[in-house]
């Protein structure tokens, strides 16, 4: 879970806060639930299916943000840091 934190804020911090609220946002809405509701009531699983199925949402998501963090390109996002932090001036009182 601790690494599932790690990666959300990576996102944050590269400016992504909108992605990452969508993929919870889908991961579970229309991930989670679907299934939590097929496992629970279709498969008769009840208190187990509805566990299950945020699990799966878990799982989603995880996924998803494991692959926008492999798939982004560091370097790029690195000289981008680098010119927010030099282009900004400090305030002079």
């Amino acid at each position: 879970m601790q690494r599932l934190t790690m990666i959300l804020s990576v996102l944050t911090g590269c400016g992504k806060q909108k992605i990452g609220a969508a993929i919870n946002l889908g991961a579970f809405y229309l991930g989670g639930i679907p299934m939590a509701g097929l496992l629970a009531l279709v498969f008769n699983m009840n208190g187990k299916g509805l566990w299950l199925g945020i699990v799966c949402g878990s799982l989603i998501k995880v996924l998803m943000f494991a692959s926008i963090a492999w798939f982004t390109d560091w370097n790029k996002e690195a000289l981008k840091a680098k010119d927010r932090v030099f282009s900004s001036s400090l305030p002079v009182s």
